[in-house]
């Protein structure tokens, strides 16, 4: 946002708004797609596959982090 002219502050929180909803929505749907395709109806009841199943859904998730991170730190402004 401080990087926006003033003009536009109203089109970039916009922007930076919508980013952020459609990162959250892509996060839910991607961790409940990894997290249910893991998990088979037949062995539901089985508390060890559940735990490897939410094990597996946040090593995921911690992967995309850290591929953001690298993204972040790549492409930052070096004053």
């Amino acid at each position: 946002m401080g990087s926006a002219p003033l003009q536009r502050l109203g089109i970039a929180a916009g922007i930076l708004a919508t980013s952020r909803n459609f990162g959250m929505v892509l996060g839910v749907g991607l961790s409940g797609a990894i997290f249910t395709s893991l998990l088979d109806e037949t062995s539901a009841a089985s508390s060890i596959t559940f735990f490897t199943a939410v094990q597996t859904t946040f090593l995921v998730a911690a992967v995309i982090a850290c591929i953001g991170l690298i993204t972040v730190i790549l492409n930052s402004d070096q004053e």
